[in-house]
């Protein structure tokens, strides 16, 4: 397998193995694979960064493909037991390996049982590579408890939209 290209393409690729109407418990296994599968992938640069961003590496823009496509699914069937498929998010999040792909992982987290996640989360803000997305999922997944470690990463943060998404939540939980 070859790392999508496109968000279209992985969503496709979902649509055609029938992963929007199976039961979460077979989509959590054929995820599995899939993540295995881009784990095998070779650490070759895929997209050179963006005003000196570090350059994204084939695994990492696979999942972070993947991770967009499986947030419609997710939502598509917002309300439905779906423990297994975020078994497979809350995995796939821990993994250091996927670097900057976990990002859209991370996002699912916070908006579907953030509260749940509350340290998984958390722990994330000590990762550059996803901070900001832990504080934005923690501030859309409604969780409180995180002042603290929020203002820790909002003083060590250089990146913008991470500093603001850090003011947002300390602005909703002081």
């Amino acid at each position: 397998m070859t790392y999508f290209d496109t968000e279209f393409a992985a969503t496709k690729y979902l649509t055609d193995h029938g992963l929007f109407t199976m039961d979460p418990q077979r989509v959590s296994s054929v995820l599995r694979d899939l993540i295995a599968s881009i784990a095998a992938l070779p650490r070759a640069i895929t997209a050179e960064g963006v005003d000196g961003a570090p350059p994204w590496f084939a695994t990492e823009w696979s999942l972070w493909v993947l991770g967009e496509s499986l947030n419609k699914l997710v939502k598509r069937r917002k309300g439905e037991p779906l423990s297994p498929i975020i078994g497979v998010v809350s995995d796939t999040v821990r993994d250091r390996r996927f670097g900057k792909g976990r990002q859209t992982f991370v996002r699912i987290l916070g908006g579907v049982d953030a509260e749940a996640h509350k340290e998984l989360l958390m722990d994330l803000l000590d990762d550059p590579e996803v901070s900001g997305h832990a504080i934005k999922a923690l501030r859309v997944g409604k969780v409180s408890g995180a002042s603290e470690r929020v203002r820790e990463a909002l003083r060590v943060a250089r990146v913008g939209w991470i500093r603001t998404e850090a003011k947002k939540y300390l602005a909703k939980y002081p």
